[in-house]
Parts: structure tokens; sequence; C-alpha cells
């Protein structure tokens, strides 16, 4: 990548990639389960798909627009760039939850239809939007741009602190955060059932998802300070990317056991039982 240290430029190849992932996503989407083109666009080499890809760049992207922001004009500069940024996203958020609860409640037949992901809007539509305004009610497809509001918010905070040194101890508690939300180690305090009714947090979890945006924030921080070209030209580090690549294609796309469980997954739909059953 070109070193951003002493001028921002326009990275087509991040531009392109992104570009790429969102096409991927909306693919992924829009294709039913049985479509042929879905095999090679959803996890085509294994247990990751374009979604990861692109909160990762966008991190990274982040990293690299914040790092010469701060630069340039400054921490209060930054922080209201976050601020605004986020409060733009949260504006599109609640727009796009008005118009799904006008949508079905245009008709009864769309009611029926969507009820099945949109339970709470089609049985209380004032409190279901009223948690969603406040993050509190996140259904399919209406989660994204609240983790994103949420994760600028932080991005000043984490770019300061990789200025003054601290980049290992900001991505440590990222990755406590990430193990935390993966593996499900909060206390049972936090854990959904103890939420109340009507409240759901969305299926991409924050503590989860922040570890590859911070991974990128981190990456774009140095990719602006020209720290990342061994990286790029580390030929033992493509070697590892490629096999762990090919070790995920593979277990993908044919027959794994685990623990006594047998999985044939191919290219059809995966199925899974206990070896002698």
């Amino acid at each position: 990548m070109t070193n951003f240290t002493n001028t921002m430029n326009r990275n087509h190849q991040l531009d392109f990639f992104r570009g790429l992932f969102l096409i991927l996503i909306l693919v992924d989407h829009y294709l039913t389960y049985e479509n042929v083109v879905r095999k090679f666009t959803s996890e085509f080499i294994g247990w990751v798909s374009a979604a990861e890809a692109f909160v990762f760049l966008s991190g990274l992207t982040a990293g690299l627009v914040y790092t010469y922001r701060l630069r340039e004009k400054g921490e209060a500069f930054i922080a209201a760039a976050s601020r605004k940024r986020a409060w733009d996203i949260y504006r599109y958020h609640i727009a796009l939850l008005l118009l799904t609860v006008g949508v079905i409640f245009s008709h009864g037949a769309m009611q029926h239809f969507w009820e099945g992901r949109y339970g709470a809007i089609v049985q209380d539509p004032v409190t279901a939007t009223l948690l969603g305004s406040l993050l509190l009610y996140q259904p399919i497809y209406l989660d994204i741009l609240p983790m994103y509001a949420v994760f600028l918010l932080f991005v000043p905070l984490a770019v300061r602190s990789f200025e003054k040194g601290n980049q290992l101890p900001v991505l440590s508690v990222s990755f406590l955060g990430y193990l935390v939300g993966t593996f499900d180690l909060a206390p049972p305090a936090l854990g959904g059932g103890f939420l109340p009714q009507g409240i759901d947090l969305g299926f991409f979890s924050l503590l989860s998802w922040q570890f590859l945006f911070a991974v990128g924030l981190l990456l774009g921080f140095r990719t602006f300070h020209g720290k990342v070209g061994g990286l790029q030209r580390h030929k033992g580090l493509l070697l590892a990317a490629l096999a762990v690549s090919g070790a995920l294609f593979l277990l993908k796309h044919s027959h794994a056991s685990f623990g006594g469980v047998t999985c044939s997954t191919g290219w059809t739909k995966g199925t899974c039982g206990r070896s002698g059953s």
C-alpha cells in the first residue's frame, strides 16, 4: 500500500475490495441457499463470509483516515468527526426502521409474511420502534448500522491510544472482548436469558465483531506510518495464509470428523451425525 505519512491519497485497492465484498454480501442475501452461485459467494473458502472481510476493511479504512485527521487537525476534530459520522449512521438506521414498520403494515399479507422475522413489530409496533431507536431491538438486517455507529464512537480513543504507543494493550483488551463475546464467557446476569422481553441485540455480537474492526484499525494506523511493508512482502505469512485457507476449504467441502461427529458438507447442505448411528 501507499505510504500515507505525508499525504492522504485515495487507495483504489481498498475501494476495489470493499466494493467486491459488498457485491458478495448482496448476492448472499438475495439468492436462495440452493442457488449454485451462492455456493461460490457464501463462505466458499471456509466458515468466513464477505461480511467479516468488509468489517475488517472498514476498520482499516477508519484507521487510515482518522490517523491522518489526528495528525492534521487534532484530537478535538476527530472526536467531533466520529460523533457526526455515528449520528449520520444512526439517522439512516432510524429511517430504515420506520420504513420497515411502514412496509410491514402496508398490507395484511406483508404482516403475515414477515411475522416470523419481525414478530415484535407485528405484535407491538410502537414498543418495537421505541426499542429500535434505543438500539435495544435489532432484528435481522437492522443490526448492521447500529454496530458501525458504536464502533465509530470508539475510533478516536483507539487512534489516540495507538499514537501514545498503547497498541498492544488496546488490541489485548479487544481480543479479551472477542473471547467473552464469542465463547459466551460473560456473567450470567448479562446473558440473553436475563434480558427483558422484547429486547433483541441482533445477530452481530458487538464484543465478537469489534475485534475484526480493531485489527483493521490498527493495521490502518500502521499503514499510515508506513510500518506494514514487511508484512506485505513476508513470504512465510503468505504461505501460512494459503495453508490455512486450503485447510478450511477442504474441511468445508469434504467429510470431516470432530469428536465422533462426522459432517458431510460438500457442495450441498451439510449433514452431521455421530459415528455408528
